[in-house]
């Protein structure tokens, strides 16, 4: 290079150096505590709602693993958290790091609450979320601050450690909602519950109270059609107050009672007498009419379109639900009673289906029951393949029968090794399938009349809470995070 052509290179330099900024030296772009905010929240949706698909393929490519594949069989599944960030969520993603301590923290605060906000509606399948929804909401919100505030700080002294990030989420998490459910008063004390019987009595009380308030009467030619139509239909009947004396009677109670002012609670009493003025002894004809007469009536009611009456309708319902409700109560406690006074018939689990069979045969006693309710009862009598299966062996438990007893001690003397093991087998037998049938009545009952939970408190909220956090921290930690790069 001659020097002319060092000259000119020298001065290119020169004005490239005092004209534009050397790449390496560029400023970083710009962001804020907003969009980093933001940024967080809609990436901890994306954690949260692609959790259980990262999961399953997490799962998959662990097997992959153990068969000695160097790479994953599944990268990016559909529904899976980079799926949602990298796609629908990216325009709402900012690709600028933070650039600030507050940034930062600020950044991990937003994931936390988005993925809260993924997570709490689970929440709502227990009851005391639902008794208390306002408490819950502001404890997973405090829950979430805290969390993402822990895990921030825990990032700030440990950078790029997974661990330490889960750790500093679960502590500050449970810290912040522990906090506010002590301050909201959900915390500290056993949730309040009220038996399903005793609600649903209360129910039917505090309907029919209203009904018997209702003073109002209702016009003459609604009710006057309401007759028109039972007598009209027993016509078609043919009935004949020589052949169906008591129903005869009902009828001609009706027709005469129905011309006085009548209330919503008159018309209620009026229909309850078509059944139990009739005599114990009447024919299977005479209950079939007066049935007839009841279903007409509470058609009536049901179809007014009147508050009192809806009223009416609840309680009756309720009362129909603690009825039968009760009925399967008590036949639990006498199976209860029946196998512990004789300690044999394989047990409390032939007593159980016994006395539950009694009332499905019983028709009387089976009208408390919707036909779901019956096809629920039938399958706890009919029990399912596993129930069988221990119920037979649980016929050779030593504590089944004096039979099974002194087969299982002249065993254990004849062969210990062998009888010992084949007791312990059949007992616990036994107790599994007692315990079974129990949780299928118990099923049953909560069904038709379930627990009313009052008040929110130590087993209602906090666990509910610390089970979405974990949940939470696990979302966060099945994915390539940009916080562990």
């Amino acid at each position: 290079m001659n020097d002319i052509d060092l000259a000119i290179a020298i001065a290119k330099a020169k004005k490239a150096k005092g004209g534009q900024t050397d790449a390496m030296t560029a400023p970083p772009p710009q962001t804020n505590m907003v969009e980093q905010s933001m940024s967080g929240v809609n990436e901890g949706i994306g954690q949260m709602a692609g959790f259980p698909v990262d999961a399953v393929s997490g799962a998959i490519n662990g097997v992959g693993q153990m068969l000695g594949r160097d790479k994953p069989l599944i990268e990016n599944p559909v529904g899976g958290s980079k799926w949602f960030n990298d796609g629908m969520l990216n325009p709402t993603i900012s690709d600028v790091e933070p650039q600030t301590r507050g940034q930062r923290i600020g950044r991990r605060v937003g994931e936390e609450l988005g993925a809260s906000a993924v997570a709490a509606p689970l929440g709502l399948a227990s009851a005391a979320v639902r008794a208390a929804p306002k408490a819950f909401a502001a404890t997973e919100a405090a829950s979430a601050l805290g969390s993402g505030t822990g895990a921030a700080v825990a990032n700030e002294i440990a950078p790029g450690s997974a661990i330490a990030d889960i750790v500093g989420a679960l502590s500050g998490g449970i810290a912040g909602g522990g906090m506010a459910a002590r301050q909201l008063g959900v915390n500290g004390t056993k949730a309040n519950i009220r038996p399903g019987i005793e609600d649903q009595k209360l129910r039917a009380n505090d309907a029919y109270g209203t009904v018997r308030a209702d003073q109002r009467t209702m016009s003459p030619q609604s009710i006057d059609g309401m007759t028109d139509d039972i007598a009209a239909s027993m016509q078609k009947e043919r009935i004949n107050p020589r052949l169906q004396p008591g129903s005869s009677a009902v009828l001609d109670a009706l027709m005469t009672d129905s011309k006085g002012p009548m209330r919503i609670e008159d018309v209620e009493n009026m229909r309850r007498l078509t059944e139990q003025g009739l005599p114990a002894t009447a024919s299977k004809s005479d209950q079939r009419l007066s049935g007839m007469m009841k279903g007409q009536i509470t058609d009536y009611l049901d179809n007014l379109g009147d508050p009192i009456a809806d009223n009416l309708k609840d309680g009756r319902n309720a009362h129909r639900r603690a009825s039968a409700a009760s009925s399967i109560d008590e036949a639990s406690t006498k199976a209860t009673r029946r196998a512990a006074s004789t300690g044999s018939g394989g047990n409390e689990i032939n007593a159980m289906r016994q006395n539950l069979r009694s009332i499905l045969d019983n028709p009387r006693k089976a009208r408390s029951f919707t036909k779901s309710e019956i096809e629920l009862m039938d399958q706890v009598v009919q029990g399912t393949a596993g129930q069988n299966a221990l119920r037979k062996l649980s016929r050779f438990a030593p504590t089944s029968g004096g039979l099974s007893a002194m087969m299982g001690i002249g065993g254990a003397m004849a062969s210990p090794a062998i009888a010992l093991p084949i007791m312990g087998a059949t007992e616990l037998a036994k107790m599994a399938g007692e315990r079974s049938t129990r949780g299928a009545v118990d099923a049953l009952m909560k069904s038709i009349a379930p627990d009313k939970v009052l008040s929110a408190g130590d087993s209602g909220i906090m666990p509910i809470i610390q089970a979405l956090l974990a949940g939470r921290a696990t979302a966060g930690a099945t994915q390539d995070d940009r916080r562990t790069k």
